[in-house]
């Protein structure tokens, strides 16, 4: 109901409140669910909290929670829900979601419209997730799920499911956030055979809203099933019609280990004639110590569809492969247009095939007033492509063995 806000994290002689789920002393109210995840689809999942009806965020608070989902089942879970929400929605602000076991795992989930602000809050696995589908939060509405995703940390586990795929932030073809910012993604492990996983995950089509990711920090670490992909940012944004933006942010994707793995800063696929802003980000490609092609890519673009961007003033690492198999790059340029590639610092990797730039555009893509540094490789040298838009190319030594 509006105008009642929760607030939990108060010792019983309700003098004294510690609800911040980073703070050492913090002391939650625990809300437990024992059931098993047994039935009901995405759209319907078992959820231990449920949020609906009319509610205004300037007003309604829930804060101060330690909240548990079932912890086994083969069903659709979420610790929170947000549904048929009219209104302007909540602050769900300092609480702590612990994720378990379930089939389907989702933090956060919202089929609405208007849910309003995530706050500051905890979501983290707790031990080896065994399904093939986690999300910390996951926006399946049409519009604008919430307003603000703003200063929460997602830390992701083990996932141990085939082909899992598990994100920190995912949307659903038609759902968006106004604003992304200031969170921490902490990337998790997919260990058995054709994992993926990413930090943020969009799924955009043409009726999504405009949407901003910004100042935000993903951190990779090392992901060992065979063949696995992992992606600071997969941008998935076919027919995208309307302005998303990606500025500020610091993104690594981490490291690779085994079989046809890839690790990726920024991955954009789809068909899209709206420019995607790129602006003022530090990206890392990753490493990859997969002895059977294993590939690090700074950004990596499908050279199979046509997307539209504008790569502005941005630092970009590439990353490592291993001596002998698989390729280290720092832009790769598929077929792109709008207003290109200006202003950015690509510096080399190492490995086997090492390029700064790798360009094969087939719309004219403007590259101009960039700095490319060659990077270093131990197999068949390393390059870059010099367009002649006024880019600057910076030698390296190669070892050509």
């Amino acid at each position: 109901m509006n105008r009642i806000s929760l607030l939990g994290g108060y010792e019983t002689d309700f003098l004294t409140r510690n609800g911040d789920p980073l703070a050492t002393n913090y002391t939650p109210s625990i809300l437990m669910d024992t059931r098993s995840s047994t039935g009901g689809g995405i759209s319907t999942p078992i959820t231990t909290f449920s949020i609906t009806g009319s509610v205004n965020k300037t007003s309604t608070e829930i804060s101060g929670f330690h909240i548990k989902p079932p912890t086994g089942g083969t069903g659709f879970s979420s610790a929170v829900a947000y549904t048929s929400i009219t209104d302007t929605g909540i602050v769900f602000k300092s609480n702590k979601i612990e994720l378990q076991n379930p089939g389907f795992a989702m933090g956060i989930y919202t089929d609405t419209t208007n849910g309003g602000d995530l706050i500051s809050n905890l979501i983290v696995q707790n031990g080896t997730f065994t399904g093939n589908s986690w999300n910390g939060i996951y926006i399946s509405s049409t519009g604008i799920g919430f307003a603000n995703i703003e200063s929460n940390t997602i830390t992701m586990g083990t996932c141990s499911g085939t082909s899992c795929i598990a994100n920190a932030i995912a949307t659903n073809s038609l759902g968006a956030a106004s604003l992304i910012t200031k969170n921490t993604l902490n990337l998790g492990n997919a260990t058995a055979t054709g994992g993926s996983v990413n930090g943020f995950f969009p799924f955009c089509s043409n009726s999504t809203p405009s949407m901003t990711f910004s100042n935000n920090i993903v951190k990779g670490t090392s992901c060992t099933g065979s063949g696995c992909k992992v992606s600071g940012l997969h941008l998935s944004i076919s027919a995208l019609s309307t302005k998303m933006t990606i500025s500020s942010n610091e993104i690594n994707p981490g490291a690779c280990t085994v079989g046809a793995c890839e690790t990726r800063g920024v991955y954009i696929t789809g068909t899209n004639a709206t420019e995607i802003d790129l602006f003022s980000n530090t990206i890392y490609g990753g490493d990859s110590a997969a002895t059977t092609s294993g590939n690090t890519f700074g950004l990596s673009m499908n050279t199979a569809t046509s997307s539209f961007i504008n790569f502005q003033n941005n630092r970009v690492y590439t990353g490592s492969s291993q001596s002998g198999f698989g390729i280290s790059v720092g832009l790769r340029i598929g077929a792109t247009g709008g207003s290109g590639f200006k202003s950015n610092h690509v510096s080399g990797g190492s490995g086997n095939l090492v390029f700064a730039l790798w360009a094969s555009p087939s719309s004219n893509t403007i590259i101009q007033q960039n700095i490319f540094e060659g990077g270093n490789s131990n197999s068949s040298g390393n390059a870059t492509i010099d367009l002649n838009l006024g880019n600057e190319f910076l030698s390296k030594s190669a070892t050509i063995s």
